[in-house]
Formats: structure tokens, C-alpha cells, sequence
């Protein structure tokens, strides 16, 4: 068994055999892992695995530069099993712990413990042996607070990574909002202004600001951001960690934590902050209560409870700060770090590896006006099977910052934003007599019941009886038709149930008139039906002989919610892509343009789909040709596509004619990676249009 170094897997006793093109490649693809650049490392991994694709260790370190990458999970695991798969004699053991570790982080939890259970059968019964079996004790707890995971997706919470403008191929962490400002400050690993690499084989920490420009989010200048705060970096580790409203800000250098105050209209030059400083100890993080009188810090101390812990300290009356006390409760024999109290001092959220974590960093937070709290893991999205640590959040937990590496990311590191957009069911209904089928076109006002507050109030079409209306999921509401025969009022409840995604749903509403036993007219009764998958055979606006008229759909909106009116335009979609990738990661985009695609062919019966797929002339050793992954960008959302209509028991034959163009196009590849990566990627993409099929 070949025994290598966990955190970073160089392999050299094997290089004597080969040529001398192929060491220097090797060489080159070392020096961009050891740097943290691992796109870079997999283009050259890669060509590497296909000069000899029998080599075992080629094949691991592309997967484990995948892995480290955080881009595709998937291409780690596909790699890490051709890895097993071309041992000849030698096994390379951490295989199985990287392999456990991807399973584990994209979900497939048998898989994960299968592979940590080999991994065991390699480790030896001496020191380093123990320590590894604690590690992965460690990991088999994770997977079973994973499994046991009961904190659901909070109704309406979404989450974006940040642009590529703003996140990199390298580590960017450490969000702090400005809110008055609308200006982000973050921590990246990029190459800045020092291109020396620490100790731990990563650039130097820079600090870096964006500001929110017509919604959307654009990295400052330098001499932007001095204009605003006149901090600049310097050779070493700069890290903007804390921000006090007009008054002070923290910085993290030399590591030592660094305060800057905001005095008679300037800021004044940085002083150390000696409270948190020991200099044979790590202080990587700060935060202070609203009023500035409560400190929060993460801090390795020796008789704390273990690795990193969440310190406080109060200020008195006199502005002197009590002696530091590490806060039990939040802590565990893990690292916790990342400390930030909420706006309005109420709750302190902090990372840790402890608790009930699923995997790595976990977010929790701490109700502070409660003595006996205890901390709670806070739900998806905000935390995900990787690590997620250092969070800037809203009071209401709406809106707010996280970084994280989870699948799908930029870099080993990204930038998050959390919003908050409740979930909607968009009705396309029908109102009908009940008697006798003819269109209800009187108004429907629909209330909210728990507020007793009208919501909206919609008139359906005169001739085929049709509305649109959107409402909000998990609410109940009351209908009531007005205007119907003998001016008697027609009313009903309809609650919508809790869904963690937009649905499309057919309603029909019949009003109904009961008679008693001498056949008088003696109530009203609507009748609702909806169908809140579109699943339902028995409900469908097309089974209404009398209503196939070709009128467009008409609402007459007199109060507010938005609806949202189909267009084919909303049907397209577009993608951009890293190195190498293929594979759709914001699902939660691409099934909004699967719903708006089906709704094109409800209103046209029969579209042409038209995907332009595209890759550079970055080399792919890989897919073997550049034009076999543009085809491969094609292939994968026309899968899903025809996954989704058949899911619906569409005909997709008769429903969508596909046309695909693959191409290679962009500049010509100069091994340029590092440097050009954006002039490349610009060229590296899936856009899909939606047209009426001739």
C-alpha cells in the first residue's frame, strides 16, 4: 500500500521511468496544485492520464484536483474509481477516504460508508493509524446526523453564488455587509499584491469590495474602495473581518486582529486590538453586539475545550474590557469560528464542525436572551454536506452572506447570497355554472384568511369562463363570487399547501345552486378543484367543450400581486461553464425554465427547441475532443429536458423538435489557463431558445 500525506498528495518515486516531456508536465501540473490552482492542475492531470491511462496515481490526483476544486463532485468520484480500478500491485489507500468524502458530500451515503469502511482496512495500529480511525469516526457521524437530518428548506429561501466577477478559482470566504453602504466586503486567496504563496501553499489573503450596481454586484478598484475606507493590503494576510456602523472596523493581519475608528470625518491609521491578540495563538475572527459593549471572538486556546472556541468579553462602565471567557455552551472538543451577532443583538450564529454537523463547517445559531438556549443547525440552504462557515445575516434570516464550498462552486471557497422570495402556485383556471357548463365571469375576490385581508381580484374571460391568478404557497384562502345570478354570493376556502418550489396547478371552480326537497333554491355552493402537480386526468381546462374558443386569457387585476404573463421568451436559458464542466448545477433555474418550457407547449402544442452548446479551445483530455464536450453540453439538458415531459406523460415527440448546434470556437489556446480564464470561458456555454416548430 502506497501511504500518502492526507492534506496534499505528491507523488515523485515513479518519475524515473518516464519521459522527460511527461516529468515536466508532471511538474508543472504539481506546482498549479500546490498553489491551489486546480483547474489548471486538472487541464494537466488530465493530459497526463491520457499519455498513460493505465497510471493509477494519474488518475487519483485528477480526481483529488476535481475534489479540491469543489466544480464537480461527480467528475472527482468518476476519477477516484478509475483510480481502483488501474491498481497493479500498489494501492493507493486515501482513494477510498477521498472517494468516502465525495460520496458522502453529494449525498450517497451507503456509497460514503462502503468506501471509509475499505479505507479502515488499509490503516495501521500505531499513532498515525488511531488518529486517521478518529478522523473517520468522525466522518460516520456525519453521515448519520446526515441521515437523520430533519430541518427542511425554509419556505422561500434561495440561494446564489455570487458572480464570477466576484468569486475565483480561488478561496473566497469572510462576507461582511455594509448595509447603509449596500457594499460587501469579502477575503480572497487570489493572486494580489503579493504572488509569494504561504505556508500553506496559498496566496496571501487580500481584502476585497463590491458594490450592488443595477442589481447587480461589481467588484471595486482599488482606488474605489480606498475613497470609502482607506485600507490597503499589504504582502502578508489582510482579512476584513468586522464592522461596526460608522464607528469602527477590524482587520485581520500579521495574525493579529487590527481596529481602525471613524473619528472627526476619517478614518484613523490601524491599531492593534490588544484584547483578542496573543501572538502564539490564532484569533481569525470578531464580532460585537449592537451597542459595542459585547464582544464575540473564535480563538485556539489550550484550556478551552478543543481547537478552535467562541470566546466573549464585556466592556464596563469605565470602557475597560472584562477578562475573556470561553462561552461552553457554543463550543465542542471541533473547531467553532466564524462568530456574528445579528443586528439587533438577539442571536449569535457561529460555524463548527461539532454539534450535530452533516459534514465539515455547519451553520447554528444562539438565542442570547435565553440562558439555557442551546445552539441549533440551522436549515438549507444555508448549510449544505460540505463546509459552510462565516455568515452576515438579516434579523428576519431573509437576506444574508455565507460562504461555502459546496458542490457547484467557482473555487475551493464562494461567496453566497441568501434572499428570500416566497414560493408560488401560478393557477390557470376555469369558472363554470355548474348546471349547465356556460362561463362565470363574475369577479373573484380572493382574501387571506389568517389576515382576513384581500389579496387580489380577478375577473375570468366573458367567453371561455379562463383566469390566471398567482398565490402564495402555504396560505389558506377564501374565494367569494360575486355578481351571480339572483345576486347571491358563491364562497369557499382553498388552502395552498407547502411546497419547496414554484408549481404550475389547473383549478376549476363550479358554482353551484342546492335546492331542498320542493326544489327551491335555498344555498350557493363553489366547488374548487386543483390539481397542484398537473397530474390530475380529471381536471382539464380542454375537457370543456363549450370553452375552445381561441381567446387569449384575460384578467382583470385590481389589487395587488404581481402575474406574471407567459411569454416564449421566458422560456430560454443560458449557462455558463468552467473548465471541463457539463452538468446543470443551478437546478433551481433550470426547473423554472422546465415549467415555462411546458407552458409553451400547452400554448403552442408543438415548439422547436434550439440548443447552442459551445466549448473553447482549452484542451480537454477528458472528453478526448473539444467537440465531443460541446456535444456533451447539449446532451445534458436534453436528457433533462425529456426527463421532465416524461415525468408529465408528454409525448415529447410530439411535443418538441430539438435542434442542436455544437461548436469549438473562441481564441486559440496559448497555455494561458491561469491568466485568460474569463476570455475563455466566455466561450464555454449551453443557451437554449424556444420558437414555434414550423
Amino acid at each position: 500500500m502506497k501511504t500518502v500525506v492526507l492534506s496534499l498528495l505528491l507523488f515523485t518515486s515513479f518519475l524515473g521511468d518516464v519521459e522527460d516531456n511527461e516529468k515536466q508536465l508532471y511538474k508543472k501540473a504539481t506546482a498549479a496544485f500546490e498553489k491551489g490552482n486546480y483547474e489548471e492542475a486538472i487541464l494537466k492531470y488530465e493530459e497526463l492520464t491520457a499519455m498513460d491511462n493505465t497510471n493509477s496515481e494519474y488518475h487519483f490526483l485528477t480526481g483529488l484536483s476535481y475534489y479540491k476544486s469543489r466544480k464537480d463532485l461527480g467528475k472527482a468520484v468518476d476519477y477516484f474509481n478509475s483510480t481502483i480500478e488501474t491498481f497493479d500491485g500498489d494501492t493507493i489507500a486515501e482513494t477510498y477516504y477521498y472517494l468516502g468524502r465525495s460520496y458522502r458530500e453529494q449525498g450517497e451515503f451507503t456509497k460514503a460508508k462502503v468506501a471509509f469502511e475499505t479505507f479502515e482496512h488499509f490503516l495501521k495500529d500505531n499513532d498515525e493509524g488511531n488518529a486517521l480511525r478518529t478522523e473517520i469516526e468522525v466522518e460516520y457521524q456525519w453521515v448519520e446526523n446526515a441521515i437523520a437530518h430533519e430541518e427542511r428548506l425554509k419556505n422561500g429561501l434561495r440561494v446564489e453564488d455570487m458572480s464570477s466577477d466576484l468569486n475565483s478559482v480561488y478561496g473566497d470566504y469572510a462576507p461582511v455587509y455594509v448595509e447603509e453602504l449596500d457594499l460587501l466586503a469579502f477575503t480572497s486567496r487570489r493572486p494580489g499584491v503579493s504572488n509569494e504563496l504561504a505556508f500553506d501553499n496559498k496566496y496571501y489573503e487580500d481584502i476585497y469590495f463590491c458594490k450592488r450596481r443595477d442589481s447587480n454586484w461589481v467588484l471595486l478598484s482599488e482606488e474605489e474602495h480606498d475613497f470609502i475606507f482607506d485600507i490597503e493590503n499589504t504582502e502578508g494576510h489582510d482579512s476584513y473581518i468586522a464592522y461596526e456602523s460608522q464607528k469602527d472596523l477590524y482587520v485581520y493581519r500579521e495574525n493579529k486582529i487590527f481596529q481602525q475608528r471613524y473619528e472627526n470625518g476619517a478614518w484613523t491609521t490601524l491599531s492593534e486590538f490588544e484584547l483578542v491578540n496573543d501572538g502564539s495563538k490564532h484569533t481569525p475572527s470578531v464580532s460585537f453586539s449592537p451597542d459595542g459593549k459585547t464582544l464575540y471572538f473564535a480563538h485556539k486556546e489550550t484550556t478551552g475545550k478543543g481547537g478552535k472556541d467562541i470566546y466573549v468579553a464585556t466592556k464596563d462602565e469605565n470602557n475597560e474590557w472584562s477578562k475573556p471567557k470561553n462561552l461552553g455552551v457554543a463550543n465542542t472538543r471541533f473547531d467553532e469560528d466564524g462568530p456574528f451577532v445579528s443586528r439587533d443583538g438577539k442571536t449569535l450564529y457561529f460555524s463548527s464542525k461539532g454539534h450535530n454537523s452533516m459534514g465539515g463547517f455547519d451553520f447554528f445559531k444562539l438565542n442570547l436572551t435565553d440562558e439555557k438556549a442551546e445552539p441549533v443547525r440551522m436549515p438549507e440552504p444555508y448549510n449544505s454536506l460540505a463546509d459552510d462557515i462565516f455568515i452576515d445575516i438579516s434579523n428576519d434570516e431573509r437576506h444574508g452572506f455565507i460562504s461555502s464550498n459546496r458542490n457547484g462552486s467557482i473555487g475551493d471557497m464562494d461567496i453566497f447570497e441568501i434572499f428570500y422570495k416566497p414560493y408560488q402556485t401560478k393557477f390557470e383556471g376555469l369558472a363554470v355554472y355548474e348546471n349547465d357548463q356556460k362561463p362565470a365571469s363574475a369577479e373573484i375576490i380572493i382574501i387571506d384568511k389568517a389576515t382576513n385581508k384581500e389579496v387580489t381580484r380577478v375577473t375570468p374571460d366573458p367567453q371561455t369562463g379562463k383566469y390566471n391568478v398567482v398565490l402564495e404557497n402555504s396560505k389558506t384562502y377564501v374565494f367569494n363570487v360575486n355578481g351571480s345570478e339572483d345576486h347571491q354570493a358563491f364562497s369557499n376556502e382553498l388552502k395552498v399547501p407547502e411546497q419547496e418550489r414554484d408549481i404550475n396547478s389547473i383549478q376549476l371552480i363550479e358554482l353551484k345552486k342546492l335546492m331542498n326537497n320542493e326544489g327551491q333554491h335555498n344555498a350557493n355552493v363553489l366547488a374548487i378543484t386543483s390539481d397542484f402537480d398537473n397530474n390530475a386526468s380529471t381536471i382539464s381546462l380542454e375537457n370543456q367543450p363549450e370553452f375552445k374558443a381561441e381567446n387569449e386569457l384575460v384578467n382583470v387585476i385590481l389589487d395587488t400581486i404581481p402575474i406574471e404573463v407567459f411569454k416564449m421568451a421566458d422560456a430560454n436559458f443560458e449557462r455558463f461553464y468552467g473548465y471541463n464542466q457539463n452538468e446543470i448545477t443551478n437546478e433551481a433555474r433550470f426547473n423554472d425554465f422546465l415549467v415555462n418550457l411546458e407552458k409553451a407547449v400547452k400554448q403552442e402544442g408543438r415548439i422547436e427547441v434550439q440548443i447552442e452548446a459551445s466549448a473553447s479551445k482549452v484542451p480537454t483530455r477528458t472528453y478526448r475532443t473539444n467537440t465531443r464536450l460541446a456535444k456533451r453540453r447539449a446532451e445534458v439538458p436534453r436528457k433533462k429536458i425529456e426527463a421532465y415531459f416524461a415525468s408529465k406523460n408528454i409525448d415529447i415527440s410530439k411535443a418538441i423538435v430539438f435542434n442542436e448546434d455544437c461548436k469549438v470556437q473562441g481564441p486559440n489556446y496559448k497555455n494561458d489557463f491561469e491568466k485568460n480564464r474569463l476570455m475563455y470561458e466566455q466561450f464555454q456555454f449551453v443557451k437554449i431558445k424556444v420558437a414555434k416548430a414550423n
